[in-house]
């Protein structure tokens, strides 16, 4: 006479693990943003440079001159979030947004900038330094990541 050994009831399945948040990715598009923050921006026919994070401090007075370029950075931001949030659609829109609004600074090449508060002195913007296109590829930066980690999320489920 044999006992049978006691019935060990199966668990119930783990639910599935969600994405992890992808601060990594972030960290590499703010790190991208403060490069472009050290390194020079405009050359004004004077010869005078301006550092990224000048052309930052005082690009929100564009608005004065009909220059919306500036307006992407707070795009941006919002889209940081959403890809924190893993609100991947939004961050793809809100990157590409904020790039086509980043873009309209093309239009400040040739333009004449008021160089004080009451407009007596201009000068033009002859040229922009390596922190432009260093700009432009940090505000795409969420979207390439949310790409990427969509290609990542599906390949981890193709080979589970």
């Amino acid at each position: 006479m044999n006992p049978e050994p006691p019935s060990v009831p199966t668990p119930p399945p783990l639910p599935k693990a969600r994405a992890p948040v992808p601060w990594k990715w972030a960290g590499g598009c703010i790190l991208l943003f403060l490069l472009s923050l050290a390194l020079p921006a405009l050359r004004l026919d004077s010869g005078v440079v301006w550092l990224g994070a000048e052309v930052l401090a005082l690009g929100w007075m564009g608005v004065f001159i009909g220059q919306y370029g500036w307006a992407a950075n707070p795009l941006w931001l919002v889209c940081l979030v959403c890809l924190l949030l893993r609100h991947r659609p939004a961050t793809v829109v809100l990157a590409a947004l904020a790039f086509m609004v980043g873009c309209t600074s093309f239009s400040l090449i040739g333009s004449r900038i008021p160089m004080d508060e009451a407009g007596t002195r201009h000068a033009i913007v002859s040229a922009f330094g390596p922190a432009f296109p260093v700009w432009l590829a940090a505000l795409l930066a969420p979207a390439f990541c949310t790409l990427r980690l969509n290609r990542h999320r599906s390949g981890a489920a193709d080979s589970g």
